[in-house]
């Protein structure tokens, strides 16, 4: 090292932990990617059974298992003997939450992992339906206005806030949302319709 001239010289151990320094960083942000990337992994369908808020129904989902095996769901309500009672059937989807009205009527779909890094009108927010037939349903795009508040990952996109009693399906038939960009939905379960306080105060008089 000639400190007239500023020329300095790393000696070897020098070099060593620099290197051992670098091997450590790369060793780091190899693992957080890894971590990263698995949990931007979509959770393998599974069979599962929601109930309804009082417990006497409940519906049950099973994926694809394979080319003669499409995903299918079933709703049944619970007899006063300890059996069930089939209601309904849905086929060809595989959701992993989804919200059963208390009499075992209507359910409400939630999307699974928005794919891609953009809301879209192929992909799925929520759905509706009646005794298995679908009423009426929502993509992304539909419910976010503000795209630039929208969440990404490696490979997906997050629409919902993440703060929030949202989703819920109310005792009154109502479904609530709330999107990332702050947008408050109320969904009408019987018609799948968006609704106003206004509209769910004249149904709740309906109703008693």
């Amino acid at each position: 090292m000639n400190m007239m001239g500023r020329v300095y010289h790393i000696d070897r151990d020098s070099r060593g932990g620099l290197s051992i320094m670098r091997y450590v960083f790369l060793l780091l942000g190899l693992l957080l990617s890894s971590h990263m990337a698995y949990a931007d992994s979509e959770a393998r369908p599974e069979p599962m059974i929601t109930t309804s808020q009082h417990g006497g129904y409940y519906f049950t989902m099973l994926p694809a298992r394979s080319r003669d095996q499409e995903a299918f769901g079933v709703a049944y309500q619970l007899q006063d003997d300890g059996t069930s009672k089939e209601l309904w059937r849905v086929h060809g989807w595989f959701a992993f939450t989804v919200y059963l009205s208390n009499q075992g009527k209507y359910l409400v779909r939630m999307g699974n992992w928005a794919r891609g890094s953009a809301v879209s009108d192929d992909d799925l927010a929520v759905a509706f339906y009646k005794n298995g037939v679908e009423l009426h349903s929502y993509s992304t795009a539909d419910l976010v206005k503000n795209s630039r508040k929208v969440e990404r990952t490696i490979g997906h996109y997050m629409w919902l806030a993440y703060k929030q009693k949202h989703p819920m399906l109310s005792y009154d038939g109502i479904f609530y949302l709330k999107t990332i960009d702050g947008i408050e939905y109320q969904f009408d379960v019987t018609t799948g319709l968006i609704t106003s306080d206004e509209e769910r105060m004249k149904k709740i008089k309906l109703m008693w």
